[in-house]
């Protein structure tokens, strides 16, 4: 028979030992329990989170902090995840591979292959690497830690939240040079992406209601970025500053909320207050049902100090002109249309990798930034909110699986009215409101798994079992072969798929498009490229294309597409095919049928603008021609009266004369200068577009290891047998009391059967100190509080082992410490029950499994199981 129970064993120590008997801690001892104490990398990250801003290195501090959470988390045996936690290390999944994906072109984006979208990649991946270690830090060191203590952690970076919004109200323009500025190479610090990271400011200037205004970011380079962190960090600086155990911070809490509201407000953020409203109503409303009155009213008294302050100062004004203004909601509708329309149609299922510049803008195939309009190049794909950012880099599946992680988190802990739930259930719904508006990744994303494990740890609590790496890991190391033949599958599937398809070649011809003469009667003007562009849709295109390559181009086809070099009149057509040789007959045949239309037109509107100025100057003739007639007959007169009309007569020979010399010379500079169709400047150009072979492999790998992961899940699910303790820790998630040890015998129904005749035969004499592996079990059991003993199964040992264990522990344990009263529960008149399974020898996990869930059910926490051998 094993004994697994252990007492905790002190580590040992060089210091001498007191007059208790215990080891006293030195100087270097003390200082070091000081700054290092229990869950320091969680302080350092967010306490001293100004100055990690003041010296460019907010956004590193996070990851490289991470590093000792780490290190402290691998000391460990047994690493506890919060339950759905296999949806996040699939979507981890999603995220590492698409490195493969990163240089695939995606529609509607410019084509770039330089290596920066590697380093993109490889930062995003750092931060959900960071965002994972911080919320199983927090999770795992629930008796080092308090939630009080965490929640007071982050309340710090929520008080320099509203401290650096007030520096963007009242000192808009402060900005200055990071430490970071100084330390790297000037090329890395120019560009536009490191710039915004380690370069301090505190606010954006931005044209949002019609006129330049200052909008509150420090400590975060974007407005959006402060807003988002903002409503994730508010419910925990209200769970930690607005208790009754709070404190002098309780009279402080309602002047930091008063007084964050004029960033609040001044940052114009639609999205925020969205979450802010929302949060509000959602915890009345659990307030209401869960009968606390208190908090109720106390939402509803904030909600209406706020409209106050609001109403009775110049706020109200702010906040009526940014409802008055729609600002960028266009741009943000548009920007994530073509963002799930182009992974739709370039990479639906592992996404592109990273975000993509757009091709042009959205009002103009030419669009691009330039010193007069900075802002006229859109943000780029996968960008304005994390719902986009997933979708795009890591497709539909990935954000399925991102959005099941928190979504059945959220789910599964509606029911409990616990303060900790609700903080952390507030922090969700703050985080899907802001989903489509503002990126989340970050310490935004940190401080909601924060959430997320925070409400798992009260879940541990309320004596549920939570999973562990091993309970994912373990099935997939076990069940490794199906596994990999699943994702041989899928990856044979997708070559087989996309060899029959065969690889797309794009044909390229770029053309030189001048802008049209400026013809004498006005009209319309030049027309824009994009107005000319219209005419590949025309059906002499459409019959050129067909009649080169036999086939049929269609108005919603995506065959024949038009870029253009932004800011200019250079005009780039591409035709796809399912060969060299039509495609380059495609884009060809649409050159020519495209150059030759617009030829045309300009012949037709330069003969129509020729007959109209000789028309003029035709009339101009018979004008003069009869003026001259007119001045004969009255030169002829001597009277005073014919006079008056001569010079009148002569002014308007004058005049007309003068009209005949300008539409002589616009007609001499109409046939002079006759508008330019354009022409090809560069040879035609075709590509295979062999990166689509990533695509489809990518995808063919991961879908067939998501069918090879949960096809494991089921089968070790199903299929496995307790035989050990680690099968019992990693198959049922309970630890092992004790293991109880009949002989050694080859077989396990000889031990069955031997260990049931000791038993019987010590029951019959009335003599249970005989059966010694009882006497230790039943120790363990005392040792660990258990009320009652259960067995899982109807096995006939089991049965018999769990008599015989209450008949041990009811003489040993009861008889010495009198009748045990139950174990009360937080909630008052609740009480529960610990509970010890006598799991009989290799019990399938599934049914030990079900009898654990029943026994929680019904109110009984299960402290562990005795395990029969």
């Amino acid at each position: 028979m094993t004994l697994l129970a252990e007492a905790p064993v002190a580590a040992a120590n060089d210091a001498p030992l007191d007059d208790t008997g215990t080891r006293a801690a030195g100087p270097v001892d003390r200082t070091r329990r000081r700054l290092l104490k229990p869950g320091w990398p969680l302080a350092a990250i967010f306490v001293p989170f100004p100055l990690w801003w003041a010296l460019g290195l907010s956004e590193w501090a996070c990851v490289l902090l991470a590093v000792p959470m780490v290190f402290s988390l691998v000391r460990q045996r047994r690493i506890t995840v919060p339950r759905s936690f296999g949806w996040w290390l699939l979507f981890l999944a999603w995220v590492g591979i698409g490195v493969v994906v990163l240089h695939v072109p995606a529609y509607g984006a410019v084509v770039d292959h330089s290596a920066t979208r590697y380093i993109t990649w490889a930062y995003r991946l750092a931060w959900y690497l960071a965002i994972t270690v911080a919320g199983l830090y927090v999770l795992n060191k629930k008796d080092e830690i308090s939630t009080t203590r965490i929640a007071r952690i982050v309340s710090c970076l929520f008080l320099t939240i509203v401290a650096g919004g007030l520096l963007g109200v009242f000192a808009p323009h402060v900005e200055f040079t990071s430490l970071m500025e100084l330390v790297l190479p000037r090329s890395v610090t120019q560009n536009s992406f490191v710039n915004h990271m380690i370069h301090p400011t505190a606010a954006q200037l931005q044209d949002v209601l019609g006129f330049s205004a200052p909008r509150p970011s420090a400590p975060y380079s974007y407005t959006n970025i402060w807003g988002l962190n903002y409503v994730v960090t508010l419910p925990f600086f209200v769970y930690a500053w607005c208790r009754s155990d709070a404190g002098w911070r309780r009279f402080v809490a309602p002047v930091v909320l008063l007084v964050s509201a004029v960033p609040v407000i001044y940052s114009i953020n639609r999205g925020m207050w969205a979450a802010l409203v929302v949060m509000a109503l959602f915890v009345a409303a659990r307030a209401a049902l869960s009968g606390r009155p208190g908090l109720m009213g106390g939402v509803v008294l904030a909600g209406v100090a706020v409209i106050l302050v609001v109403a009775t100062t110049s706020l109200s004004g702010v906040v009526e002109a940014r409802f008055s203004n729609s600002g960028s909601a266009v741009g943000r509708t548009n920007l994530g249309t073509l963002s799930v329309t182009s992974v739709t149609r370039s990479s639906p299922i592992v996404g592109l990798g990273s975000t993509r510049n757009v091709q042009g803008n959205f009002n103009t195939i030419t669009g691009g930034a330039t010193a007069d309009c900075p802002r006229c190049s859109p943000p780029a794909l996968g960008t304005q909110g994390q719902l986009w950012l997933v979708v795009f880099s890591q497709g539909l599946v990935g954000l399925i699986l991102y959005l099941g992680f928190f979504g059945l988190t959220f789910v599964r802990s509606r029911r409990s009215r616990a303060p900790v739930v609700t903080m952390g259930l507030s922090v969700l719904v703050a985080s899907f409101v802001t989903m489509p508006f503002y990126n989340a990744l970050g310490t935004g994303l940190m401080v909601v798994m924060i959430a997320v494990a925070l409400m798992a740890r009260e879940e541990a609590v309320d004596g549920a079992r939570l999973p562990t790496l091993a309970t994912y890991f373990g099935p997939m190391r076990r069940h490794v072969a199906v596994i990999a033949l699943c994702a041989l599958i899928g990856l044979d599937g997708a070559a087989l798929w996309q060899q029959a398809r065969g690889v797309p070649y794009v044909a390229s011809e770029t053309l030189l498009v001048p802008a049209g003469a400026r013809l004498p009667s006005g009209g319309d003007g030049p027309m824009t490229l994009d107005t000319e562009v219209q005419g590949l849709a025309s059906p002499a295109v459409a019959d050129a294309v067909e009649k080169a390559t036999g086939r049929t181009l269609t108005p919603t086809s995506n065959d024949l597409r038009a870029v253009a070099v932004p800011n200019s009149r250079v005009l780039r057509l591409n035709y796809e095919a399912d060969d060299a040789k039509t495609a380059t007959a495609g884009v060809r045949a649409a050159s020519d049928a495209f150059l030759s239309q617009r030829q045309q037109q300009l012949d037709k509107e330069l003969a129509d603008e020729i007959a109209s100025l000789k028309t003029q100057a035709e009339g101009l003739d018979t004008s003069v021609r009869v003026l001259g007639d007119a001045l004969a007959v009255v030169g002829d007169t001597n009277s005073p009266v014919p006079t008056v009309q001569t010079r009148n007569t002569r002014e308007q020979l004058t005049g007309l004369l003068t009209r005949i010399d300008k539409v002589n010379y616009q007609l001499t500079h109409v046939l002079g200068n006759a508008s330019q169709t354009g022409g090809v400047i560069m040879p035609t150009k075709v590509v295979p577009q062999n990166k689509v072979w990533n695509v489809s492999l990518a995808s063919g790998l991961m879908l067939g290891l998501l069918a090879g992961v949960g096809m494991a899940m089921v089968l070790d699910h199903r299929g496995r047998r307790l035989r050990t303790p680690d099968d019992v820790q990693h198959g049922v998630g309970i630890p092992v009391l004790a293991v109880i040890d009949a002989d050694a015998e080859s077989t396990a129904g000889t031990s069955k059967r031997r260990l049931g005749r000791r038993l019987s035969r010590s029951e019959r004499n009335g003599d249970i100190s005989r059966a010694q592996p009882l006497e230790q079990a039943a120790l363990a059991v005392t040792v660990y509080g258990v009320d009652e003993i259960y067995p899982v199964t109807a096995d006939e040992t089991a049965q018999l082992v769990a008599r015989s264990l209450r008949k041990v522990v009811a003489r040993e344990a009861y008889a010495a410490a009198g009748v045990r009263a139950r174990h009360r529960a937080d909630g008052p008149g609740e009480e529960w029950t610990r509970v010890a399974v006598v799991i009989p020898y290799a019990a399938p996990a599934d049914v030990v499994s079900a009898a654990c869930a029943e026994l929680a059910r019904v109110g009984h926490v299960v402290v562990g199981g005795v395990l029969c051998r």
